[in-house]
């Protein structure tokens, strides 16, 4: 008899990159990929050196948080280059299975008391930066949405915007994780605030490439590209890639933007803060050797 669970995983995969092709195949058939590539080709040189300074930025603060990740556990003995390298890998690791799951693989590349450990700050991380997505779509929808809608909005950021309040108090419940709330009460107001600052860089890029194709009120760029950012906490496609160029492409229709420049925003930046950075880090994957605990 065949068993079903080690096939389970390569089927979801398999099914997750064929979400991903058809989305785009989907978007594409709608657009012409010369539209958007020459959109992306006619950015003036200041707006290139900006991307690429801001995301280097956002990269030393996701670098930054991963490292107060790992200090969550406190018989961690930090090795800044370690720390350093184990970033640097995770992000190509990101683009081997839809989801960004694979990235949890640079645990393998820090020292720490334990591999479970390690997987602990990882999921910290990680969920640092999905409440920091949720709490700018969910703001945004207070002011987007209507009707009975806003009510279930209004819910959602309470819970959500509170959500690192509630975890501390979660960890007091069980006396194994007790032993985390030190750390946490010292390191989680620190993850928080650089998430949120980053979040704000993140949209300040969004703003500057749109207004290469409009014009667009910084506060009306910010709710639609914090709504379009949601998309990436959807873990169905590779990066993110199609469902969040059609959520761009639906919130910034009303907003005087054609398919061809939602899709060109949102790749525009994929190229700069992903694609580029991804690169540079499978270079070190490359020369790197794993840690034995």
């Amino acid at each position: 008899m065949i068993k079903l669970k080690p096939l389970l995983k390569p089927l979801f995969f398999a099914l997750k990159l064929l979400l991903t092709g058809y989305i785009l195949w989907r978007i594409f058939a709608r657009i012409a990929f010369v539209d958007v590539l020459q959109s992306i080709l006619e950015l003036p040189t200041w707006l290139i050196l900006f991307l690429i300074l801001s995301s280097v930025l956002r990269h030393l603060i996701q670098y930054q948080n991963w490292r107060f990740s790992l200090q969550l556990n406190p018989f961690y003995r930090e090795n800044k280059r370690d720390v350093l390298t184990s970033y640097l890998i995770g992000l190509p690791l990101r683009f081997l299975i839809p989801g960004g799951s694979a990235s949890m693989g640079k645990v393998l590349f820090v020292d720490n008391s334990s591999r479970h450990a390690s997987l602990f700050s990882f999921g910290a991380e990680r969920a640092f930066q999905t409440w920091a997505t949720w709490t700018f779509a969910l703001a945004a929808g207070l002011f987007y949405f209507g009707g009975s809608a806003l009510v279930w909005v209004l819910v959602g950021f309470a819970v959500i915007a509170l959500a690192p309040l509630w975890a501390y108090g979660i960890f007091g419940l069980f006396e194994k994780s007790r032993v985390l709330m030190d750390g946490y009460r010292q390191k989680a107001p620190k993850i928080a605030s650089l998430q949120l600052f980053g979040a704000l860089i993140m949209h300040l890029q969004y703003w500057l490439i749109l207004r290469q194709s409009g014009v667009i009120p910084l506060f009306q760029s910010l709710m639609r590209m914090s709504l379009t950012n949601f998309a990436n906490s959807i873990p169905v496609t590779v990066a993110g890639l199609g469902l969040r160029e059609s959520f761009a492409i639906h919130f910034l229709a009303d907003a005087g933007f054609n398919p061809a420049q939602a899709v060109a925003a949102t790749l525009t930046l994929f190229i700069f803060q992903d694609i580029l950075p991804g690169i540079a880090g499978a270079f070190v994957l490359l020369s790197a050797k794993r840690k034995t605990y």
